[in-house]
């Protein structure tokens, strides 16, 4: 099947669903999880039962760092800050991972035998994630600050991730519900039109500025605008990790069938399986280099690569203004496509970033800023600013700089 009539720019040569298994460098009964792209051309890929977090190239080779015994890593994201973001299910713990690989615990604030899951960036520069064993939302700062939501939760929550709106979604499969966090920790719970026992279980911001969502317990793939109304399409088989590509379309795992399916705007399903090894069980999916996206195959202890069709995605962003103001850092960006942009920006002898994040929509100038961490307006020597952009179904591209106050 050619790339034909899909939303994103097709690559020439390049077919739709074209699978290739990566095995080499991953050890027997891994308990393949979470994984997120990272702007090095990797994957960071977390192995729950080996306590190990991996990394793949756009070539399959993996290279692995070693993570404490008994750790169970379970959700992984890259943060704007630079660092790579683990939770520590059976350590009750989220971990920071810096760039030459030292690790760095924080425990206080999570409830013993809370068992921390899924992780991800949030619009205000802050890590959020879910716990398997609390009621609760949790939120991270940079420097390791942990709080906890609970007001309004009825339940445990499972995938989170930011929306469109500045918002956070994440999804309740015991509840059967979608629910909304903002910033500031006030919840929403929608129901409406989501199934009874349909567990819904992953979620993604999409181009179409609503949200995705699998539902482990029925064979339809869920969607839910931020006001939201609910709406359901079909499936083959259930769905299980989801995903944005290249090519702007939504990219489902189905374990049941050993098949990755994608799903237009319109909700048209396309199931592919050639390549995949039977018994695989793909599980958790993510964008990554070269246009394809790269899924975890639990059964088989690989990494695999399916093509979208469409050319590696644009992700350089370039800073065409920056301003340090006496209570904001900002800067003026353009960006190349839709996707997730960050600013991160540290000042000599300070141990707290400025961080802070937005959903842009369509490529062109955007506008991203953050709270400066001293508050106190005071002229600094200089600030180090880290831009960060993520597209739809790409790797993270990075610009750096150095600004001094009131430059703008």
């Amino acid at each position: 099947m050619v790339a034909v009539g899909l939303l994103g720019t097709p690559a020439e040569g390049v077919r739709v669903g074209e699978v290739t298994e990566f095995s080499s460098g991953i050890p027997p009964a891994a308990g393949l999880a979470d994984l997120a792209p990272a702007p090095d051309g990797v994957v960071r890929f977390a192995q729950y039962s080996a306590d190990r977090l991996g990394s793949i190239d756009r070539r399959g080779r993996v290279t692995q760092t070693p993570l404490p015994a008994g750790s169970g890593p379970r959700g992984v994201a890259y943060g704007p800050d630079g660092n790579t973001w683990v939770t520590f299910a059976d350590h009750g713990s989220i971990a920071r991972i810096g760039e030459d690989g030292r690790i760095s615990q924080f425990r206080r604030g999570i409830p013993p035998n809370a068992q921390p899951q899924f992780i991800a960036s949030g619009p205000d520069g802050n890590l959020w994630f879910t716990l398997s064993e609390v009621p609760a939302i949790g939120r991270i700062t940079a420097t390791g600050r942990i709080n906890l939501f609970r007001d309004g939760l009825p339940t445990e929550a499972e995938f989170i991730t930011p929306g469109p709106d500045g918002a956070l979604w994440f999804t309740l499969p015991q509840s059967d519900a979608v629910g909304r966090i903002t910033t500031r920790g006030a919840v929403t719970i929608h129901r409406r039109g989501i199934p009874v026992g349909s567990t819904p279980w992953d979620i993604v911001a999409a181009p179409d500025g609503r949200l995705w969502f699998t539902m482990v317990g029925t064979s339809r793939i869920g969607r839910i605008s931020t006001s939201g109304r609910v709406e359901s399409f079909p499936l083959s088989a259930p769905g299980l990790g989801i995903a944005v590509g290249a090519d702007r379309n939504i990219w489902v795992t189905q374990p049941g069938t050993d098949s990755v399916t994608r799903v237009t705007g319109k909700g048209r399903a396309t199931a592919f399986t050639t390549g995949i090894s039977a018994g695989a069980e793909p599980h958790g999916i993510s964008g990554g280099p070269l246009g394809s996206l790269w899924f975890g195959e639990l059964a088989g202890d690989r990494i695999a690569r399916i093509t979208t069709g469409a050319a590696p995605p644009p992700h350089r962003p370039v800073v065409r203004d920056s301003h340090t103001g006496p209570e904001r850092i900002s800067a003026t960006v353009r960006v190349p496509d839709g996707g997730w942009l960050s600013l991160s920006a540290r000042s000599r002898g300070s141990s707290t970033p400025c961080v802070g994040a937005r959903w842009v929509k369509h490529r062109g100038v955007s506008a991203v800023s953050c709270l400066r961490p001293d508050g106190d307006g005071r002229p600094r020597a200089a600030w180090r600013l880290r831009v960060t952009f993520t597209p739809f179904g790409g790797s993270p591209g990075v610009t750096t700089e150095t600004i001094s106050r009131g430059r703008g």
